[in-house]
Parts: C-alpha cells; sequence; structure tokens
C-alpha cells in the first residue's frame, strides 16, 4: 500500500521539527519541506502517525509525496502496471468505513 500524506489538521510533523523545515500549505494542505533547513534528525518521522514521511537515502533529508504536484497526476497511480492504486479522499474513506460498520451491524442483526 502507498502511503501519501493525510494532510491533517494540525499536522504533528510539522510541530515536531525543531529547524522549521517543515510547514503546511495553507493553499491544499499539503506538507512543504525546505532542504535547506532539515537536517535529518527524523523527528517529523517519528511523529508522522502514518509513516508518510521519509529519509531519502542519499541526500539525508526527509520526503514526503505530494502526489506529484509537478506532473499534474500521481505517477505511481498512472504508470501502476495492474491499476492497483487509487487516490482516495479522507471523505471517501470515512464513507466506505461508515458502510463498512453498517453492513457489519446489519450481518450481525439478522
Amino acid at each position: 500500500m502507498a502511503i501519501t500524506c493525510r494532510r491533517c489538521e494540525d499536522p504533528p510533523c510539522v510541530a515536531a521539527c525543531p529547524r522549521d523545515a517543515l510547514t503546511q500549505s495553507e493553499e491544499d494542505g499539503s506538507i512543504i519541506i525546505d532542504i535547506d533547513k532539515c537536517n535529518g534528525c527524523g523527528w517529523c518521522i517519528e511523529a508522522c502517525d502514518f509513516g508518510a514521511i521519509m529519509l531519502h537515502p542519499d541526500s539525508k533529508v526527509v520526503f514526503v509525496c505530494d502526489l506529484c504536484k509537478k506532473e499534474g497526476e500521481p505517477q505511481c497511480v498512472k504508470w501502476c502496471p495492474e491499476e492497483a492504486l487509487s487516490v482516495v479522499t479522507s471523505d471517501v474513506l470515512a464513507q466506505k468505513a461508515r458502510i463498512d460498520a453498517v453492513k457489519k451491524l446489519l450481518k450481525e442483526a439478522r
């Protein structure tokens, strides 16, 4: 499963950064990393409950999926040979969880 940033309302990764290298875009909620400020300490990695922030093995600077903003669409989704990847919003995930819960309740009621 691909892990992308969940765009938390109050992102703990931003709060955890001791160098203020992470900020959250007011436009779309994505996490912006200032590579000049990041020293690769990893505090943001530890703070992220979803495992969406990683340390680049060569540059030793953290990075987070931005859904390939520069390309206009997520390239992993576009090029997946099995068409197994999709981008899902948190609203859709919440809706699926509610549907699953209702189905489970109905099944138990029978």
